[in-house]
């Protein structure tokens, strides 16, 4: 009796202990389980990340180019306006001859490019986005300094060109009022300023 009530105490003993393992061996099924996904998101996420670099570098290095070509466009722009040029006496090569040009609207991104035009024909340039939301005194002030005004038509509103044709005629300012806001719309008004001493728009 005694002996058998020891195998039913050791066989209770067995069966708690594989009890225990078992649930163990569930909760760490389970961590394993989890971590395995948590791995696979991060490395999903990793490969989205790599794609998105690698689609950044490919967009940078197309900008690059495009940055490149439009640098070459102005120079070769600024080379047939200026070549057979008269040659003005005070800065040769240079026809703005200082005269200080407002671009009113136009595309924000070739900002840079419409002041190196400028500045390599010898002029002063200066930019205003075209919008007055805030007030008009600033384009006002702007006019006022100006020589000359380059308006273009296609990234402007009709307010905004009106107010500009208004502010340039109560100022006495020689205004240009262009179909495009391309560099070689931009480049054409230029090389038009350079050969007169008043345009009017």
């Amino acid at each position: 009796m005694i002996r058998a009530l020891k195998e039913e105490n050791e066989a209770l003993k067995r069966d708690t202990q594989s009890r225990r393992l078992w649930k163990e061996n569930e909760a760490l099924r389970t961590q394993l389980e989890k971590t395995e996904y948590q791995l696979q998101t991060r490395v999903a996420a990793v490969e989205r990340l790599k794609a998105e670099n690698e689609r950044l570098a490919a967009e940078l290095a197309s900008q690059v180019e495009i940055n490149r070509s439009m640098r070459a466009e102005i120079e070769r722009l600024l080379q047939e306006m200026l070549r057979d040029e008269a040659q003005c006496e005070i800065c040769p090569n240079r026809d703005l001859c200082a005269r200080r040009v407002l671009l009113v609207g136009g595309i924000t991104k070739l900002r840079a490019f419409y002041r190196d035009l400028v500045e390599k024909m010898g002029g002063e340039f200066r930019y205003h986005d075209g919008r007055t939301s805030g007030g008009e005194r600033a384009l006002e002030d702007l006019i006022g300094w100006a020589d000359v005004v380059l308006c273009p038509v296609d990234v402007n509103s009709h307010r905004a060109c009106l107010n500009v044709k208004e502010t340039c005629k109560q100022l006495g300012k020689p205004y240009y009022m262009l179909p495009s806001s391309s560099v070689s719309s931009i480049s054409r008004a230029l090389a038009d300023v350079a050969k007169q001493q008043g345009p009017t728009g």
